[in-house]
């Protein structure tokens, strides 16, 4: 039955991430009026693994996804949307229209970020400075290098060889370089840790699937253009899910209900039933975007094919530590460093004019994920100021690497914030990766509809996972299967729910 011809038709998406947001904005700005989408969320916020921290003088720590990758994808369009439909403010749009005027690269973003991680660069760093001087730098046995030092060069030659070789599933990346021709001294292999595997989400190197990695590689090389940004830091990536999500609000078709936890999904003759302990919902489709952890939480009936596709799908911690500072002790263009062999393996630094003082605040944020979050977390167990604590091993590794007095760098410091996603019940991690042995095929599978059931999230992305427009192009694949399908007429009993079906308004 065409779309159009249907009466009353109820959409469920299980899950307020950015899949579940774009699946919800493309049905709603599709269907014709008598389609309407009920969101649920099991916490109590929009967003999923973006989320953020506004300090008392507007400035956005985003505490998940921080970066755009690349130009040309869905997230982008959505960022040059906003901007020009002026939520964002006037300035921001002033702004914008001053960097074209002076002839600077023609994109909405405000920060240009120098790649220095091997999994973000395809297997080597950018050879060249920002247009604004930005550059990284690594740091080995506490020396600090420049990212275009000859001693790293082994390290990108070993990477960019591993990732031309000949697809084979039951290869990791450790396996790989353990058997490439170059071989790599403990320092640059401790680096492959930090830069290649904190960054493509489990810094184990024997789990991560190099036939996969690769798959992604090209993908991203194909298909996004050069670059990666950073939002304004009084918008941040948050930004983008409140906009969307204040446009949904705005439409009568769209219901959100924070708090309700999906815990049970029935399908019978062509509709479904999603359960919460006190409440019950019928569809005639449910969209699934929760992490893969959470899939365990759902009693549903899965195909086998998707229930060994989850298996394949790893699911790490990821911690961010932010210190502010009232003065910059590191390199003035200094962007970020990978560091070897130390308990935190990437810190990025920032800086901003506070509007409530008028004074620079000069930022570094740590980045971890797997066994260095795992680890790190481990050294704050039974701490009774867990965030002060996090803040002393920071500074700690801050003044060994750029060689500056501890106390100096304490009597600088203003504030920490630490946030580990491990804590967040409806999470239990932040990074996805594909383990050793996932094929493509386990992919498709991951993606595949079963019934009235539809699937969204950053892991069901055929193509290339671990990114924010990865997710959000899920959703959108979602929503068009269920707009080119069509729904069935057949509507869920109250019986086959086992209590009455609460409507979607």
């Amino acid at each position: 039955m065409p779309l159009e011809d249907s009466v009353n038709k109820h959409v469920v998406i299980v899950g307020a991430g950015m899949a579940g947001l774009a699946c919800a904005r493309e049905i709603l700005s599709t269907a014709t009026d008598s389609v309407h989408v009920t969101m649920v969320e099991a916490s109590q916020a929009v967003g999923g693994r973006i989320r953020s921290h506004t300090e008392a003088d507007g400035h956005v720590l985003e505490l998940g996804a921080e970066y755009v990758h690349g130009s040309g994808t869905i997230l982008t369009s959505w960022i040059d949307e906003f901007r020009q439909s002026g939520v964002w403010g006037q300035e921001y749009v002033n702004t914008f229209q001053e960097k074209v005027d002076d002839g600077q690269e023609q994109h909405p973003f405000f920060e240009h970020i120098f790649t220095l991680s091997h999994a973000d660069g395809g297997g080597r760093p950018d050879e060249t400075p920002t247009k604004d001087g930005k550059y990284g730098m690594y740091s080995i046995n506490d020396e600090l290098v420049m990212f275009n030092d000859p001693r790293i060069e082994p390290l990108n030659q070993a990477l960019e060889s591993i990732l031309d070789l000949p697809a084979d599933a039951s290869i990791s990346v450790e396996d790989a370089l353990k058997q490439n021709e170059i071989q790599l001294s403990k320092e640059l292999y401790d680096l492959a840790r930090a830069s290649y595997g904190n960054t493509a989400g489990c810094s184990d190197l024997s789990k991560l699937s190099l036939s996969m990695l690769q798959k992604f590689e090209h993908h991203w090389e194909v298909n996004e253009r050069e670059g990666d940004y950073r939002m304004p830091h009084n918008i941040g990536i948050s930004g983008i899910v409140g906009t969307c999500h204040t446009l949904l609000e705005q439409d009568p078709r769209f219901t959100l209900k924070l708090g309700w936890e999906a815990t049970r999904i029935i399908q019978d003759d062509g509709s479904a039933c999603v359960s919460s302990p006190n409440d019950c919902l019928h569809a005639d489709a449910i969209v699934v975007t929760v992490p893969p952890p959470m899939y365990s939480r759902i009693q549903m009936e899965l195909p086998e094919k998707k229930r060994l596709a989850l298996e394949k799908v790893g699911f790490e911690n990821a911690i961010k530590i932010r210190l502010s500072f009232s003065c910059r002790f590191w390199p003035e263009l200094v962007q970020s460093i990978i560091c070897a062999n130390q308990a935190i393996p990437e810190i990025w630094f920032r800086e901003y004019r506070s509007v409530t003082t008028e004074s620079m605040v000069y930022v570094a944020t740590a980045f971890l994920v797997s066994t260095f979050a795992d680890d790190f977390a481990g050294r704050l167990a039974n701490v009774t100021n867990l965030h002060q604590r996090a803040a002393d091993l920071m500074m700690t590794q801050l003044s060994s690497i750029l060689s500056v007095a501890i106390q100096d760098i304490e009597d600088a410091f203003i504030n920490v914030l630490y946030f580990d996603w491990s804590n967040q019940e409806y999470a239990r991690g932040g990074y996805m990766h594909a383990r050793v042995g996932m094929q493509s095929s386990d992919l498709e599978a991951l993606a595949a509809p079963s019934g009235c059931l539809f699937f969204a999230g950053e892991a069901t992305n055929t193509e290339a996972c671990c990114t924010i427009q990865a997710a959000m192009e899920t959703g959108i694949r979602a929503a068009n299967q269920i707009l080119t399908t069509g729904f069935n007429q057949v509507a869920l009993s109250s019986i086959a729910c086992g209590r009455q079906p609460t409507p979607p308004m």
